[in-house]
């Protein structure tokens, strides 16, 4: 679940990742946990 405002989503390998910059994630990111997947955990993510 997003938390923020995101001005745009990137399906990659048919996952939706947030498409933003260093600056509007840092100016709107207050709590929580970020994730930043990886190739490999992408791939898997295909396999399920």
């Amino acid at each position: 679940m997003l938390f923020f405002s995101v001005m745009s989503i990137s399906p990659i390998l048919n996952i939706p990742l947030a498409n933003l910059t260093s600056s509007e994630l840092l100016s709107q990111l207050t709590h929580g946990v970020l994730i930043t997947p990886n190739v490999d955990q992408l791939v898997k993510l295909q396999n399920r």
